[in-house]
């Protein structure tokens, strides 16, 4: 994939997204860039690791102490709750760009 040097950093890496549970922010078949994440912002968007779901994409938010929870962009997507303990294990990356196909 042809990238501008722009978009570049050192510990890019890129996950193509299957799916609709982030419309309409990322399309299914989108491309998003992504970087270990150095803090967590709240209501950002990070790269998972599930054992049940596999990788995902969601956006992170906080719910109460010790606790996290994932929220899709599609609203029709349930929340998915996550325990604070050991979230460094689980994201794999802050997504910082997305490039995708307007829909015709």
């Amino acid at each position: 994939i042809p990238i501008l040097r722009n978009f570049i950093h050192p510990e890019l890496f890129i996950c193509k997204i299957e799916g609709n549970s982030m419309e309409p922010t990322i399309m299914p078949g989108a491309c998003v860039g992504a970087i270990p994440p150095k803090r967590l912002r709240e209501g950002a968007i990070y790269i998972f690791y599930d054992d049940v779901l596999g990788v995902v994409a969601k956006r992170l938010y906080y719910d109460g102490p010790g606790k996290l929870i994932l929220v899709s962009d599609n609203k029709t997507v349930p929340p998915i709750p996550l325990d604070a303990n050991g979230y460094e294990k689980v994201i794999i990356g802050e997504v910082i760009w997305v490039w995708h196909k307007f829909r015709q």
